[in-house]
């Protein structure tokens, strides 16, 4: 099932993602939480958009800080730096906000399956 949409996250009014880089949205958060999950476990996670070259990574930086960046190598470079408790706080219960709609309007869905877990665990 293809979804279109977008998510949106401003970081100190600057926007990282936006409504210009929409994508297929229902595969979309899933990858932004696995690549939240993998900075968490590894110091650096990264994944591309379903259906556009566009890179989304996040990176640990110095005192507890996370480094966003989202390119495509070309036009789109878009660069913020937050605190990573507020970082996982905010995207954990954006992302079950995502995947609880996502599933009462497309009730035959997984609703995030695995990734729902994911994000629920930083609120733990």
């Amino acid at each position: 099932m293809y979804v279109p949409g977008a998510i949106s996250l401003m970081i100190d009014g600057s926007e990282v993602l936006g409504t210009d880089l929409w994508d297929d949205v229902n595969w979309l958060w899933p990858f932004v939480v696995r690549a939240f999950d993998e900075c968490r476990r590894k110091g650096v996670g990264r994944r591309g958009f379903p259906d556009q070259p566009i890179t989304f990574k996040v990176e640990k930086v110095w005192k507890g800080n996370l480094l966003l960046t989202v390119t495509d190598g070309a036009l789109i470079n878009r660069v913020a730096v937050a605190s990573g408790g507020e970082l996982y706080e905010a995207v954990g219960r954006a992302a079950l906000d995502f995947f609880d709609d996502f599933q009462r309007l497309c009730p035959g869905g997984d609703g995030g399956g695995e990734e729902r877990e994911i994000a629920a665990s930083w609120l733990a």
